[in-house]
């Protein structure tokens, strides 16, 4: 019965390709680190990280190809951002990953993501990652959802994305 109630957990909050934890994980994590008792404040830095390239790598080494891609991404993110305690990576796409870091000095958090969006991988030309953050401080009674922190972070992204930007842009937006 214990067997079976894990295997049951490793469904609900583990994604089958990479083995991180996925985004309903990420979500009751995100929740719980906007929970702070009255007097305490807590950094939460968001990280959202997306894998470019993926469909030229899927298109023209084929999809086991897109799919070691991935999981070497998600073994990158899981190694370096592994070196901050309690920090959770979370696949919540197909090509997108999202790193909760609490507690944490936001720039240690977003040097982290700027040595990952300076590595290539294997797969062929412009194979890499493009990141974005959002930090902010959490105190109790806060208005400020994980779901703001997580749109913040996205957008920056998203503009480091489109600018092929080989570090994290930080977003500014959040409240």
């Amino acid at each position: 019965r214990s067997l079976r109630e894990e295997s049951l957990e490793a469904l609900a909050y583990r994604d089958p390709l990479t083995g991180l934890l996925n985004r309903r994980a990420l979500d009751e994590r995100a929740a719980q680190a906007f929970d702070v008792a009255p007097g305490v404040l807590r950094t939460v830095t968001v990280v959202s990280l997306d894998i470019n390239r993926l469909k030229q790598v899927n298109d023209t080494l084929g999809h086991l190809a897109g799919d070691q891609l991935i999981q070497s991404v998600a073994r990158a993110l899981n190694t370096a951002f592994g070196r901050l305690a309690g920090t959770l990576v979370a696949r919540v796409g197909g090509d997108e990953f999202t790193v909760l870091a609490t507690g944490h000095d936001p720039v240690a958090v977003v040097e982290i993501a700027d040595r990952l969006c300076q590595r290539t991988w294997r797969f062929g030309s412009g194979a890499g990652v493009s990141a974005g953050a959002a930090t902010v401080t959490v105190r109790h009674g806060t208005t400020l959802t994980p779901a703001r922190v997580f749109a913040a972070a996205d957008r920056a992204q998203y503009v480091a994305k489109h600018g092929r930007l080989s570090s994290t842009v930080v977003a500014h937006d959040v409240a």
